[in-house]
């Protein structure tokens, strides 16, 4: 075969397949003289599953086809939005992504979960801001022997009502980036799960402020209360500078 093709064959990897017409004994005479592996036959051709068939193409055109028409319209949902890295760097103004203050009257707190491994530690981040995005009051604590990630977001929600109802604020937004919690808090439902006490207690807490709404932020409108969670490790009896600069950050991109 070498001399044929001019190609050198590794008989190492090679395999040998049969049609169903070739006899048996004939099969196994040249599996011998090979002196290669029989297969069954083949799981790939060409790079593609022999399941595809010949016609590559018309196997995958309604793949894309299905692909483009959730993109278009996303069946109903509004489609998919398609932003480029540029613009979502931008300022708000200008159709960025970022934290945006609360309502003239209203308070946001942004809260944030952290995980430590070793020993196992869970830690929270909460910071208020008004309209202005002027730092009214934050919070960080670490509790001991945990290290599950929803319950640290659950003690961080909590932590940041009790901070509302602790300041007597009327008029709140409670922004996270943990899609599960807000969920919880917002539909007034308890899971039954590890946070289940946890978000009990919020929501006892929660019934006591007049105004009070749950947000669902993205990561980059959370970064400040993510920092601080971050740094509740430590023990922090004042804001770091890194925590600093991110409010600033905040406040130049409004």
């Amino acid at each position: 075969m070498s001399r044929a093709s001019g190609l050198a064959i590794n008989l190492h990897k090679s395999r040998v397949v049969f049609s169903r017409a070739t006899p048996e004994a004939v099969a196994e005479d040249i599996t011998a003289i090979l002196v290669v592996d029989r297969c069954a036959r083949h799981e790939l051709y060409l790079g593609v599953p022999t399941a595809v068939g010949r016609s590559r193409h018309q196997c995958f055109t309604y793949i894309m086809d299905r692909v483009w028409e959730r993109i278009r319209d996303g069946g109903g949902r509004g489609g998919l939005r398609w932003k480029s890295w540029r613009s979502l760097c931008e300022s708000k103004a200008a159709g960025g992504h970022g934290w945006r203050p609360p309502a003239h009257g209203s308070i946001k707190i942004n809260f944030d979960g952290a995980v430590r491994s070793g020993p196992p530690m869970v830690g929270a981040g909460v910071i208020a801001r008004d309209s202005s995005g002027g730092c009214l009051d934050w919070r960080s604590e670490v509790w001991c022997h945990m290290d599950n990630p929803l319950v640290s977001e659950a003690l961080a929600a909590r932590l940041a009502i009790e901070m509302a109802v602790t300041n007597g604020w009327t008029s709140v937004v409670v922004e996270g980036d943990c899609a599960t919690v807000i969920h919880h808090l917002a539909t007034l439902t308890v899971p039954f799960s590890l946070d289940r006490p946890i978000i009990r207690d919020a929501l006892a807490l929660a019934r006591s402020i007049p105004t009070i709404e749950f947000v669902f932020a993205r990561r980059s409108c959370n970064r400040v209360a993510h920092a601080i969670a971050s740094a509740s490790f430590l023990g922090p009896r004042s804001l770091p500078d890194s925590v600093l600069d991110l409010i600033q950050m905040d406040l130049a991109n409004e």
